[in-house]
């Protein structure tokens, strides 16, 4: 809720100005923060379908401070969960871009969200932030070919996290191991 620097355009100059929640509402309502290209949909060279970044409901909360609560009202996708042990279960995904307009809306743009992410890192002791580049980037591919598969897999199965954190492995070996 405190005022937080905002750079707002005034006759085509910007200007560094401390808006409160509300005021940063309305500048960003006015003046959309394009998006960061790793939480758009994007074309994988020598896969079909268009890889649309998803995330769950716990990555949500965590990694952009959202309510659990608050996620009710966001479109996600239910698919059945693939883990080490033989219970299945459902979860949602949602897409990444809708997570990130609710967080913007919730904190009053990307300021917002790092003075909340601040927050949470000084009472939990660390803000877990979404991961970046290359490692993002392959969480994304599979769990995009798993969801056309209507399965998701968790990152911390062995095989699927040396492949998301290393590039180590065969994309169709995982998939064929876990989704058959």
């Amino acid at each position: 809720m405190r005022p937080l620097p905002v750079p707002v355009r005034r006759a085509g100059e910007i200007h560094g100005d401390f808006l409160c929640l509300e005021c940063r509402r309305r500048e960003f309502d006015t003046h959309k923060e394009p998006y960061h290209p790793e939480v758009e949909a994007y074309a994988y060279p020598g896969f079909e379908t268009e890889i649309v970044p998803r995330i769950t409901e716990h990555e949500s909360i965590s990694q952009y401070c959202l309510k659990g609560y608050s996620l009710d009202d966001i479109p996600c996708i239910t698919v059945n969960s693939v883990r080490a042990v033989s219970k299945v279960y459902g979860i949602k995904l949602y897409e990444e871009k809708h997570i990130v307009d609710l967080s913007r809306w919730v904190y009053g743009g990307e300021i917002g969200i790092e003075n909340a992410r601040t927050f949470q890192s000084m009472i939990s002791g660390r803000a877990i932030l979404p991961p970046v580049h290359g490692v993002r980037e392959r969480r994304n591919l599979i769990r995009q070919v798993f969801v056309d598969r209507g399965l998701f897999t968790d990152t911390d199965l062995v095989f699927v996290k040396k492949f998301v954190e290393s590039n180590q492995g065969d994309l169709e070996k995982i998939v064929h191991l876990y989704a058959d």
